[in-house]
């Protein structure tokens, strides 16, 4: 039996294209961006702020909420689905 992944397909071709995230929630979240070899980083996004960051098709973004004083993981987004419309 093949096994197969959750996760979208990632694009081959890649440019110097912008992403975009805004946290369009009542509540702060930290964003991570992870599993990329070139960049990786960590930012605390308040309610209704916006990131623009380089396209990193093989990267995703973690998003987390504070409960009870831990750290939740509340979704998973692949850069690649953040392209900004030209």
């Amino acid at each position: 039996m093949q096994l197969m992944s959750a996760a979208p397909p990632i694009p081959q071709a890649t440019s110097a294209i912008l992403c975009h995230y805004d946290n369009s929630t009542p509540t702060k979240q930290l964003v991570r961006l992870v599993n990329s070899d070139r960049s990786s980083w960590e930012k605390t996004l308040f309610p209704e702020q916006k990131i623009s960051f380089p396209e990193i098709p093989e990267g995703r973004l973690e998003i987390y909420l504070e409960r009870k004083g831990k750290r939740v993981l509340e979704k998973v987004v692949y850069c690649y689905a953040l392209k900004a419309s030209n």
